[in-house]
């Protein structure tokens, strides 16, 4: 899959990792569903996805040095289903 910038539409490909992401980053930091740090944590990834994150990888690494919760490679490692960019 190419890279492309984000046009305002995630494909499903796009929202599963996206949602892989929260998810994964969210439980290793131990940040509860529903609460705002991850209703804030939600709004980074989409902001670096719009930005031009468009891998696990980039994701996980843009995730670390924002919020200050950098991810274990463990954690990585499980969240990522595909190597592809996302974009």
């Amino acid at each position: 899959m190419t890279r492309e910038l984000f046009n305002g539409v995630a494909h499903p490909e796009q929202l599963r990792l996206l949602t892989e992401a929260l998810q994964s980053y969210c439980a290793e930091a131990r940040i509860d569903v529903g609460t705002d740090e991850y209703d804030n944590v939600a709004h980074l990834i989409m902001t670096l996805f719009m930005n031009g994150a468009a891998t696990p990888e980039e994701l996980f690494e843009a995730l670390g040095r924002q919020s200050g919760h950098p991810m274990s490679k463990a954690s990585e490692r499980s969240a990522q289903k595909s190597e592809r960019p996302i974009a």
